[in-house]
């Protein structure tokens, strides 16, 4: 079978990358109701903590605020897994980072299409560039870890 020359943390990233997919189409599968009421409770929550801090903030902004970061952080995680993924199996390291957002953009451009679907949402140029903003950033942030372990096992300080 194709996985018998793999090994368990290559199947496993992968999985990651699969199961984050997934979950990120069920996201974008909510319809604006449902979605919304997820948005208002958490922005709720938020609110309630930074109200008392920042007197003037307005709850529409916050609730814009805290869904730009809910994409920007679930596409940090893809960009961070899929790079992942890509480096535990041992493909051509100069590559993976053009792969990763071969797969990062065209998938977050699917998602906001799906969501031209999904009753009450829409597609939004801004929510692709903040995707992709988030997988840069992830990739960014998975070559620092790699970096900071490789300087960790040659033993250099710094």
């Amino acid at each position: 079978m194709w996985w018998d020359g793999m090994k368990y943390k290559e199947i496993i990233s992968w999985v990651f990358v699969v199961i984050w997919m997934i979950s990120i189409y069920f996201l974008s599968s909510q319809s604006a109701s449902e979605s919304s009421l997820v948005s208002s409770g958490i922005t709720d929550r938020v609110y309630q903590l930074l109200s008392n801090v920042f007197k003037n903030i307005e709850v529409e902004t916050l609730e814009a605020f805290i869904r730009n970061i809910a994409h920007f952080t679930l596409y940090f995680v893809l960009g961070f897994l899929l790079l992942n993924a890509l480096h535990y199996n041992n493909l051509d390291k100069r590559n993976n980072l053009i792969i990763t957002l071969l797969v990062c953009v065209p998938y977050s451009i699917s998602d906001e299409i799906h969501q031209l679907f999904v009753p009450g949402r829409a597609f939004q140029i801004s929510d692709i560039i903040i995707d992709i903003l988030g997988s840069l950033t992830g990739i960014w942030g998975f070559k620092i870890l790699i970096w900071f372990r490789d300087l960790k096992r040659t033993n250099i300080k710094l």
